[in-house]
């Protein structure tokens, strides 16, 4: 499968919100998650609390597309112990997550403690384009938030 997103730095997030609401996005959820991380060879694998999942990501290529494999994990406690040593000596953050959809895009309003305030569009290039200008974004930022959180 193949994932392509783009991701911004934002000082107002929820003025990002307004415009989303404003233009006819549609509520999805609210999580709060912890993402578990660990990075071999630019290859990553991350365990996700909210919703459960255990995500493979190949390595970046043309900007922010890149391959990618996701498959639901009922985590149980007795779950959770099994796969979470082999997320020793990786990295973890909690991120506040509200999506919307829009134009058949995600749009994810993510805050993060350590890093701040980003909004992330994942869809068709098409729609990300479309919901770009629509919020008025400008410059993508160009790392993951496993290469910001590695970098702290």
């Amino acid at each position: 499968m193949l994932e392509t997103e783009l991701k911004f730095k934002v000082k107002d997030l929820a003025a990002i919100e307004k415009k989303v609401k404003k233009a006819g996005g549609k509520y999805v959820r609210t999580a709060n998650e912890t993402n578990y991380f660990y990075v071999v060879k630019k290859n990553l694998m991350r365990l996700r609390t909210d919703p459960p999942t255990l995500t493979f990501k190949g390595p970046v290529k043309h900007g922010k597309v890149r391959t990618g494999f996701e498959m639901n994990v009922n985590l149980t406690k007795y779950t959770m112990q099994f796969v979470k040593p082999f997320f020793k000596g990786g990295d973890s953050f909690k991120k506040k997550r509200k999506t919307y959809k829009m134009h058949g895009v995600l749009i994810e309003l993510d805050k993060i403690k350590e890093l701040g305030e980003f909004v992330e569009i994942e869809g068709p290039v098409k729609g990300i384009k479309k919901v770009q200008k629509i919020l008025g974004l400008k410059k993508p930022h160009k790392k993951t938030y496993s290469q910001m959180i590695r970098k702290k």
